[in-house]
């Protein structure tokens, strides 16, 4: 039905003052259009609910349940740069991450994000020596600045002191680094206040039980209060479908067909009584790809996680027994047995993670924010990370901006830009729990039972706020008595029946054991802690006065190289391949032989950050002879192992006539498979020679019919979205060469320094070109350094496939980039098929005279070239292949890695932003929605 109405303004703060009671909530929620309205009251849709609210947009927000009541309080309670991810050398990731963790632990929320020390045990047979992961632990507090002290290794004994509870047989070191801890459930809460004391209309306990369309788009939702049952609606320009484990179920309510686009893996943690103290925690490596946790948690011990696939209703996740008994067994490994009793626990909690689709398990899966747009307009968010959740809220905001239809209704136009917000801005009770521990005790009034545990307890939960919780207690010395007896959570930390609450604005109070509300999802319940969403005193609804929305106009501009100018909104469409989103924008065209028309250049949600990425691109067609250039990028696709994230649409860049389509059969079902031009991305294990690692962007298809101008545009959008380095285009030539001789491999480029400091030759070529000459053009325009390698393929074997050709330009592609490239069975190809040729040719006397004469002249040319420099180039490349050294294949050696993680770095996660609107601080980090950070080492 059609909903939307006028804009009405939201009015002045509500009558019943900054706390109103549901029921006006849902008046205001009823009776005014907003700008945008975010289901979900996790971290993720929190963040963008605060980010929007700062900008000026009126934001609605509804959940379910608790605010943060599943899995973004069920996390591992860290804040941490990812250790492991330094194995797959994400060097400027884990320095991103690190400056995200000290700006929580410092500015935002310090009285919620504390630093804790870790303790990474090395034991005999154990899956990483101790010289690996002290070279480990060391770099990772160098990204930090040595912020945390220096990670270095240290002895059993003195772990030992530390820890009583290690195991020490058979430990042979440990290595010491610095993270931080957080109280996940506090942090959420004081977001949620946060949001609201920047205008946004907040409600928990409010099911979205339907969505409301205008016109085909999304435009508002029904939702019923779980609490008293009353129904209403709200109207909104933009939804965002920010439902965690949910996100599918209301995918199916926009559109009943959508397809699953995220698959859950759940994690569980117990929380046991401590036998002695910890003053570091533990981190221990299960097998190559997994740690299990054992952490100091409010005077308890946290262990923690498991990484299984889940395929039932969100909503009945719970530990089971398989579960407690795999923690238990994993703590073993460093925990010693009487730790870690059965009745030592106190209550279990669970969450599940929002991990992309796909094949493999879900331990292998990437880590990354899964984005998709719906048909009727419905952004749809899923995944994130703790330790990055403001990036990841200002990130998503700034798609929000870019969506297709979102400028047509005016909702960012006097919105202020994510680039011009304050950044920095301090959760609501920001203060240094010492100095607020010192004054609850100093300025108690008598007669108060407030003992030093207490006023800790309040001070790390709800900083200056805890004053207030203070006058509650004065006021009713009742609400001091303590939930349960072995906690220091106090009553007047549960909020009163709706309508009221206290000033720390948390929806629950902290359970035993310091669960902070963590509100297991499933499992052993926390002693004291009240009854699950909508069995017990109902969490307050918050609001304050809307902030002012600006009058004037100031768009936000992303950075784009020189010539690729003009960004601006328009009709472009989404394309949703897996996790990745791909947003085409029209811009003016990077061709100059096109100046002043419109194209597109693509945007990127999810693909992974790459480091000094080249992209190889090849085109079957006329640049072609012998499918070599086309062979040597499907080479590097099939051993790289290289993953497809963005395909181009066929109906913009081919003519079907030409290239036609192809028909084939999958189980019984007819499919069709269109020409096209597919994007991959590999990740090299090999460094070069400035000792970085150099990822690669593929690009294989097959020559466009028809507007090639727009065509190298939308490539060149990928290499700016991927902060691509330099473009590589192979391709292959027929020419007077005997296929008895190595085959010539040519190098150009137009730009002359280029050319002088790779060793090649300038282009001088005039005359008809095809599409590899365009894009180079193309490069060119928009200074993006750009070489064409070229193999001469005997003209009188023309036809494919060309295995020798094909492997002259994959050796020539390794001295360039100066990389092993894992061959398989080429070079076997190779000789199989000159093999075959020779025999060919030795049946045909004027063939094999020809072929001869060819051989004369080519030795003639080649002589001079035999000496110094080939022979140690060839000489260079017989020594890279002997000592092992991989690049994405084969055996790299330990010196190049640290703690392997099969998850990967970032899954899916963009490029940092060349923009100017991140400051030199490095600001809120890269623009990527994920941050790429593992759930296994810090979240559920």
């Amino acid at each position: 039905m059609n909903t939307l109405r006028g804009v009405p303004t939201l009015g002045a703060r509500p009558a019943a003052g900054p706390n109103p009671g549901r029921a006006e909530t849902r008046e205001v929620l009823s009776g005014a259009v907003f700008d945008l309205l975010v289901v979900g009251g996790g971290i993720l849709g929190t963040s963008v609910a605060w980010h929007a609210a700062q900008s000026g947009l009126r934001v609605a927000m509804v959940d379910a349940g608790d605010f943060a009541g599943a899995t973004s309080s069920a996390s591992s309670k860290l804040v941490h740069g990812g250790l492991r991810y330094l194995q797959t050398g994400a060097v400027k990731l884990v320095a991103e991450n690190h400056h995200e963790r000290r700006v929580l632990a410092r500015d935002v929320a310090p009285h919620l994000v504390n630093p804790l020390t870790f303790h990474l045990p090395v034991y005999k047979g154990g899956p990483h020596g101790a010289a690996k992961l002290g070279a480990g632990v060391f770099a990772y507090s160098a990204l930090s600045a040595f912020g945390d002290g220096v990670g270095r290794l240290i002895s059993p004994a003195k772990a030992a002191a530390a820890n009583p509870a290690l195991r020490t047989e058979g430990l042979k070191a440990v290595a010491v680094y610095g993270d931080h801890q957080m109280n996940d459930s506090r942090v959420a809460v004081m977001t949620v206040r946060a949001a609201a004391h920047c205008g946004a209309v907040v409600l928990n306990h409010a099911e979205v039980t339907g969505l409301r369309f205008t016109h085909g788009r999304v435009t508002g939702a029904e939702v019923r209060d779980r609490l008293d049952g009353t129904e209403f609606g709200v109207d909104a320009r933009l939804v965002l479908n920010a439902t965690g484990p949910w996100v599918d179920h209301l995918r199916r309510m926009e559109y009943a067909g959508a397809a699953p686009s995220v698959r859950l893996s759940k994690g569980a943690h117990l929380v046991l009584r401590r036998k002695a103290p910890w003053q570091a925690a533990l981190a221990t490596p299960v097998d190559k790809y997994r740690i299990t946790f054992a952490l100091p948690w409010e005077d308890h011990l946290l262990l923690g996680t498991t990484d299984e696939a889940y395929e039932g209703d969100p909503a009945e996740v719970a530990v089971t027994d398989a579960d407690i008994r795999q923690i238990l067994d994993e703590a073993a490994f460093s925990v010693r047995d009487e730790h870690l009793d059965r009745d030592l626990i106190t209550y279990a909690f669970t969450g599940l993670r929002v991990l992309p689709g796909g094949a493999g398990g879900v331990e292998s899966a990437k880590r990354e924010t899964v984005v998709t747009e719906g048909r009727g307009g419905m952004l749809s968010v899923a995944g994130g990370k703790w330790t990055t959740y403001r990036h990841i809220g200002r990130t998503v905001l700034r798609k929000l901006a870019r969506l297709p239809g979102v400028s047509a209704t005016g909702i960012t136009e006097d919105a202020v830009p994510v680039s011009e917000l304050v950044r920095r801005v301090p959760l609501p009770g920001v203060a240094n729990p010492d100095a607020v521990t010192h004054r609850l005790l100093v300025e108690r009034e008598p007669g108060v039972p407030l003992d030093p545990p207490t006023a800790r307890h309040l001070a790390t939960h709800y900083g200056v706020l805890a004053f207030d919780i203070a006058r509650l207690v004065h006021e009713d010395p009742s609400l001091g008595e303590r939930i349960h007896p072995d906690a220091p959570a106090l009553l007047a930390g549960v909020p009163p029946p709706a309508g009221g609450g206290p000033p720390g604005g948390g929806p629950r109070p902290a359970p035993a054991a310091g669960g902070g509300g963590g509100a297991a999802r499933g499992g052993l319940p926390p002693p004291g802690a009240p009854p699950p969403a909508g069995g017990g005193p109902p969490a307050r609804s918050v609001r304050a006065a809307p902030v002012p929305r600006p009058s004037h106009r100031r768009p936000s501009r992303k950075a784009a190289p020189k010539g690729v100018r003009g960004l601006r909104s328009g009709h472009g469409h989404a394309v949703g391949w897996g996790r990745t989103v791909m947003r085409r924008q029209p811009v003016r065209s990077a061709c100059s032989a096109s100046a002043g028309r419109r194209h597109w250049v693509i945007e990127l949600e999810g693909v992974p950050e790459l480091v000094d990425p080249v992209m190889v691109a090849a085109f079957e067609g006329w640049n072609d002879a012998g499918d070599a250039a086309s062979a040597a990028v499907a080479h590097l696709e099939r051993e790289w192992k290289g993953e497809v994230f963005a395909a181009l649409d066929a109906e913009d860049y081919y003519d079907f006539q030409v290239n036609r389509p192809q028909v084939w059969l999958e189980g019984g079902a007819r499919r069709i498979t269109w020409p096209t031009t597919r994007l991959s991305v590999v990740r090299l294990g090999e460094t070069d020679g400035r000792g970085r690692a150099r990822d690669l962007v593929l690009v294989r298809g097959i020559e466009p019919s028809m507007r090639w101008r727009s065509f190298c545009n939308e490539i060149l959008g990928f290499a700016h979205e991927l902060g691509v380095e330099m473009v590589v285009v192979l391709g292959a030539l027929l020419g007077d060469t005997p296929h008895t001789r190595p085959v010539p491999v040519t190098g150009t480029t137009s730009d002359p320094d280029l050319a002088r400091t790779l060793d090649l030759e300038e282009s001088r070529y005039e005359g008809p070109t095809g599409i590899v000459g365009v894009l180079q053009e193309a490069c060119a325009h928009v200074g993006v350094p750009a070489v064409s390698l070229w193999a001469a393929v005997p003209h009188y074997v023309s036809q494919p496939p060309n295995p020798k050709a094909t492997l002259a330009l994959l050796n020539r592609l390794e001295d360039l980039l100066d990389v092993r490239i894992p061959l398989g069975e080429l070079a076997e190809d190779a000789r199989a098929w000159q093999l075959g040729v020779d025999q060919l040719a030795a049946e045909d006397s004027e063939v094999a005279e020809y072929v001869q004469s060819l051989e004369e002249a080519r030795d003639t040319a080649d002589l001079p070239e035999a000496t110094g420099e080939a022979i140690a180039k060839e000489f260079e490349r017989y020594l890279r292949r002997r000592d092992g050294h991989t690049a994405g294949g084969g055996t790299a050696s330990e010196s190049g890695s640290y703690l392997r993680d099969t998850s990967g770095d970032l899954g899916g996660r963009g490029r940092p932003s060349k923009s100017s609107d991140e400051g030199s601080d490095g600001g809120e980090g890269p623009e990527r929605p994920d941050a790429g950070e593992g759930p296994g080492d810090g979240d559920a």
